[in-house]
């Protein structure tokens, strides 16, 4: 698609969803289309920092304490943190 161009999406929702849909878009002083576009663009955002996240992860957890693992020390620390309880 090319830059600045608009896809449409038919996007079927419940009457109570569409409700809900409209009161936050008329709190907000949006339009429920601009509202659905910011949502689903924020979740894409996410996903793809949640899976850049998993895929660092996943080649430190391969490449630990082998040849590409720069750090021995940091290493053993991340892991350790890793495994500790958080609050």
């Amino acid at each position: 698609m090319a830059s600045g161009a608009v896809a449409k999406l038919e996007l079927p929702l419940s009457d109570d969803v569409w409700s809900r849909l409209q009161e936050e878009a008329n709190r907000t002083g949006q339009t429920a289309e601009g509202l659905v576009s910011d949502v689903v663009d924020n979740w894409l955002r996410e996903r793809h920092r949640r899976r850049i996240a998993e895929e660092i992860a996943e080649f430190a957890a391969a490449h630990a304490a082998g040849q590409l693992d720069l750090d021995r020390d940091l290493e053993a620390a991340a892991l350790i943190a890793s495994t500790e309880e958080q609050p």
